[in-house]
Formats: C-alpha cells, structure tokens, sequence
C-alpha cells in the first residue's frame, strides 16, 4: 500500500463518519442548574443529548452522586457503556424518593473516543429535596458542556469557571469539601481511560493488516460508522500500579507524565470498528492489540452470518432433528451466528418448548465453513450432562 493510501485509511477510521468537514462534537444539557422536589415526592432529573457525528458513538457515562443529610454525607459513583446514536436523544437520572429534607448534587462525565479520546464534562446539577414550595424555585437556568480533548492533568478550560461555580453552590448547600476532590480523581480516571482506547485505535490504524481488511470492506461497499476500544484486564492494572508508583513518587504531572509515557510504549486491549452498507448490513473488524502492536484482526458481516444460518437450515441433519423437535410441538423462538474464537462461524437454531409445558428449551448448533454444515448437535437446557446457556 502507498504512504498516500495508508494516509487516506488512517483518516477515514479515525474520523469514521463520511461528513468530516463537519464539526462532530455531543452535548449535555440541562433545562436547570438547580431543583427543587418535594419530600417523598420521585425525584427524576433528565438530561439532554446532541450529537453531530454522523454514526452511533460508543462511550461510557460515569454518574457521580452526593447527598448531604441530617449531618451525613453519602458520595457514590457508577460508570456504564452507552450508546449515543445521531441528533437528539436523553439520560434519564433516578434518584428515588426521599422522606426527609435533603440536598444532592449529580455529575454527569461522558467520555468517548472519535478523532482522539474526547471528554463531555456537565457542571454538578444540585438537587434540594424541601417539605414545602418546591415549585416556585424551580427556575429555568440552563446549563451545558460540549465535548473537549480528554487531556491528561489538564482540566477543561471551558470548564474552569464552571467548576468554580459548582463550588460555590456546593459550599453553599453544604456539601463536603472533599467533593471536588473525589470529580477530579474521576476525571481523571476517565482520561486515562479515553487515552489509553486512544491508544489502541492509533495502533490499529496503524496496522497494515487492518488497513487491508478496510480497503477490502470499502471495495464491497461498506462505509466507517463507529469505533470503540477497551483495555485489557492485565494492562489496566498495570496502569494502576503506575499510578500508585506514581502517587508515591510525587503525582501530579510526574504522573500523567507516567501515563503518557506508560501509552508511548504501548497499549493493550482489544478494538472494533464498525461498518455499514448502503443496504444497511452491518460489518466490523474486530482484534487484539498487545504492547501498541496488533496480534488479530478479521471481518465478521452480517451477510456471512445469514449464510452460516441459511446452510444450516438446507442440511439434512438440522432439517430431521428441527422435525423431530416441531413433533414434539417445539417452535423455533431464536436463530444465531458468530464466530467461535477459533475462527470457525458456530450457527445456533434455539426451540422454545410447548406453551403450558414443563420441559426445557431445546437448540441445535453447528460450525459452517465454506458453506459447510459440520458436526450438527442438539442440545437441551439444562438436561444432565448439557449447557444451561
């Protein structure tokens, strides 16, 4: 391949969106800066999302919760995977229902990587549970954060004053000190997070088997749609026993100099880059990278799963054991392809037992290669000596 193709390759999986003289960025929103609900009366907050790029982008969303109660401070946080597809959609926030006055505060910190490792960073909303005129304090003060480079030990600058704000407001209702604290460890855990799946994308990018799986995917008429990447367990300790060394030896910048140096020398996890057709047939390339090099990668399609379930259905075998099993008075409830770590596709055809009946699902599977129906099987949930898949 010519430097100049290469080029062109590492472009369009980086930008993965055909529209990349477009400003591709994702907004939080929020109508309020602060509320005001009612004890014992749910408490839902729900946040805005916008996103211009032109495909689904995989990220994750970490939730940062503290409440200030009769004297005590309960600070939790949880991080889940998400999928943000193009324009408008939202982030529902439960905070259940509450029998005593309280005041709480909500981070929400998105993080995602697409043309680099990008951070979307809301100021803290602020939640006051009341026993009585709630509605005559709600009032509109919107509030929003667009996506930012996740740089590592470098706060958002657009973010500063709002930080600074939510200080204030944090102080003003009482909330502990240590709050701040407790957000910049997340942040920061999250940018080390995006850099390291930074990381492993450049390495696949780099790639030249990966660069020749997409030119073959483009030539069949397939297009970039989305990316993402995940650390390996063994390399994310790793970088968590560099950050204690770290720690220990000064932190601060040392450390996210650490990090940094820690990716320059190569990072570990797997990928996933997404494709879809003008039919809209999905296709990726999915792989392994260990020490900023790739050791797999290969294209799974829709379209060759269809055929390893459509051989499947044509062998003899499966079309006597299906019988067998629809004389029984099974349906079919499920059908299945992937790709079995070996390389080989497994097709799997799932029978949900007769409605009132007490027996247990049934399903019959397969490997296919070339069209080639080979050691078809059934099995039966939960019978001895069988899967309870």
């Amino acid at each position: 391949m010519s430097p100049r193709a290469a080029a062109a390759v590492a472009l369009a999986l980086s930008l993965a969106a055909p529209h990349a003289a477009l400003a591709q960025e994702i907004t939080l929103s929020a109508e309020q800066r602060e509320y005001y609900f009612l004890v014992n009366e749910p408490v839902r907050l729900q946040v805005l999302v916008n996103s211009t790029h032109a495909g689904t982008v995989q990220g994750t969303i970490v939730s940062v919760f503290e409440q200030s109660a009769g004297g005590a401070q309960i600070s939790r946080s949880n991080s889940n995977s998400v999928s943000v597809a193009p324009g408008e959609s939202a982030i529902d926030v439960d905070l259940g229902t509450h029998a005593a006055p309280a005041t709480m505060s909500v981070d929400l910190l998105l993080s995602y990587v697409e043309d680099g490792a990008k951070l979307v960073d809301l100021e803290p909303l602020v939640v006051h549970v009341v026993e009585e005129d709630a509605a005559s304090q709600n009032v509109p003060s919107p509030t929003s954060a667009t996506s930012q480079e996740a740089q590592l030990a470098q706060p958002q600058q657009q973010g500063g004053q709002q930080a600074q704000n939510a200080q204030q407001r944090l102080q003003n209702s009482q909330l502990a000190q240590d709050s701040s604290a407790l957000r910049d460890e997340i942040r920061e855990q999250i940018r080390q997070d995006a850099a390291e799946q930074e990381g492993i994308l450049e390495s696949a990018m780099a790639s030249e088997e990966v660069a020749a799986l997409h030119e073959e995917l483009l030539e069949r008429g397939y297009t970039p749609s989305s990316q993402s990447a995940s650390a390996s367990p063994a390399a994310q300790d790793a970088q968590d026993a560099q950050d204690a060394q770290d720690s220990q030896d000064g932190g601060g910048q040392d450390g996210a100099q650490g990090a940094q140096d820690g990716g320059a020398q190569g990072d570990s996890g797997s990928f996933e880059l997404a494709y879809e057709n003008a039919e809209g047939q999905w296709a990726t390339i999915e792989g392994e990278v260990e020490g900023g090099e790739v050791t797999s990668a290969e294209v799974r399609t829709q379209e060759e799963l269809d055929a390893a379930l459509e051989a499947l259905r044509a062998d003899e075998e499966f079309q006597e054991l299906a019988a067998g099993l629809e004389a029984e008075g099974y349906t079919e409830m499920a059908a299945e392809a992937s790709r079995a770590a070996g390389g080989e596709l497994e097709a799997a055809v799932t029978f949900a037992p007769p409605e009132g009946s007490a027996a247990a699902e049934a399903r019959i599977t397969a490997t296919v290669a070339n069209s080639t129906v080979a050691d078809v099987r059934l099995e039966r949930q939960g019978a001895e000596g069988g899967p309870a898949w």
